[in-house]
Protein backbone atom coordinates (compact mmCIF):
# COMPACT_ATOMS: atom_id res chain seq x y z
CA UNK A 1 0.00 0.00 0.00
CA UNK A 2 1.42 2.97 -1.12
CA UNK A 3 0.68 7.14 1.33
CA UNK A 4 -1.76 7.85 -0.59
CA UNK A 5 -3.63 4.46 0.26
CA UNK A 6 -2.55 4.83 3.48
CA UNK A 7 -3.99 8.22 3.62
CA UNK A 8 -7.03 7.83 1.99
CA UNK A 9 -7.67 4.79 4.10
CA UNK A 10 -7.01 6.84 7.24
CA UNK A 11 -9.65 8.92 6.42
CA UNK A 12 -12.08 6.47 5.86
CA UNK A 13 -11.56 4.70 8.50
CA UNK A 14 -12.20 8.33 10.44
CA UNK A 15 -15.11 9.24 8.48
CA UNK A 16 -16.81 5.83 8.72
CA UNK A 17 -16.36 6.03 13.12
CA UNK A 18 -18.09 9.43 12.81
CA UNK A 19 -20.72 8.11 10.61
CA UNK A 20 -21.41 6.04 12.90
CA UNK A 21 -22.44 8.60 15.92
CA UNK A 22 -23.08 11.44 14.03
CA UNK A 23 -25.02 10.40 11.06
CA UNK A 24 -24.48 12.61 7.93
CA UNK A 25 -25.19 15.68 9.98
CA UNK A 26 -22.49 17.36 8.16
CA UNK A 27 -25.13 17.61 4.42
CA UNK A 28 -27.54 19.45 7.15
CA UNK A 29 -25.17 22.06 8.74
CA UNK A 30 -25.00 25.39 7.28
CA UNK A 31 -21.92 26.30 4.98
CA UNK A 32 -20.92 28.45 7.58
CA UNK A 33 -20.73 25.77 10.25
CA UNK A 34 -18.66 23.33 7.74
CA UNK A 35 -16.15 25.95 7.21
CA UNK A 36 -15.29 27.11 11.23
CA UNK A 37 -15.23 23.07 11.28
CA UNK A 38 -12.02 23.80 9.37
CA UNK A 39 -10.45 26.73 11.15
CA UNK A 40 -10.90 24.71 14.17
CA UNK A 41 -9.45 21.28 12.57
CA UNK A 42 -6.69 23.59 11.14
CA UNK A 43 -5.87 25.25 14.41
CA UNK A 44 -5.99 22.02 16.32
CA UNK A 45 -2.97 20.59 13.78
CA UNK A 46 -1.48 23.81 14.13
CA UNK A 47 -0.96 23.38 17.45
CA UNK A 48 -0.25 19.90 17.76
CA UNK A 49 2.46 18.52 20.10
CA UNK A 50 3.74 15.57 18.34
CA UNK A 51 3.88 13.39 15.15
CA UNK A 52 1.44 11.34 15.67
CA UNK A 53 -0.78 13.82 16.84
CA UNK A 54 -0.01 16.33 14.21
CA UNK A 55 -0.88 13.14 11.63
CA UNK A 56 -4.15 12.51 13.44
CA UNK A 57 -5.01 16.52 12.77
CA UNK A 58 -4.25 16.64 9.26
CA UNK A 59 -6.66 13.53 9.07
CA UNK A 60 -9.28 15.59 10.88
CA UNK A 61 -8.67 17.97 8.36
CA UNK A 62 -8.53 16.90 5.18
CA UNK A 63 -11.94 15.07 6.24
CA UNK A 64 -13.40 18.71 6.90
CA UNK A 65 -12.13 20.00 3.57
CA UNK A 66 -13.57 17.03 1.41
CA UNK A 67 -17.31 17.62 3.48
CA UNK A 68 -16.86 21.26 2.44
CA UNK A 69 -16.23 20.48 -1.10
CA UNK A 70 -18.79 18.29 -1.66
CA UNK A 71 -21.36 20.29 -0.19
CA UNK A 72 -19.90 23.43 -2.28
CA UNK A 73 -19.55 21.23 -5.40
CA UNK A 74 -23.52 20.12 -4.75
CA UNK A 75 -24.62 23.87 -4.24
CA UNK A 76 -22.50 25.11 -7.51
CA UNK A 77 -24.54 22.18 -9.62
CA UNK A 78 -27.42 23.77 -8.01
CA UNK A 79 -26.84 27.36 -8.96
CA UNK A 80 -25.65 26.04 -12.71
CA UNK A 81 -28.62 24.55 -13.28
CA UNK A 82 -30.69 27.20 -12.52
CA UNK A 83 -29.00 29.24 -14.35
CA UNK A 84 -29.52 27.09 -17.48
Amino acid sequence: MNDFDNFFEAMKKKFEKKKASHGESWRKVSLISLRHRVREEYEEWYTATNEQVEMEKLINLASQCMLLWIRLREKYNILKTLRA
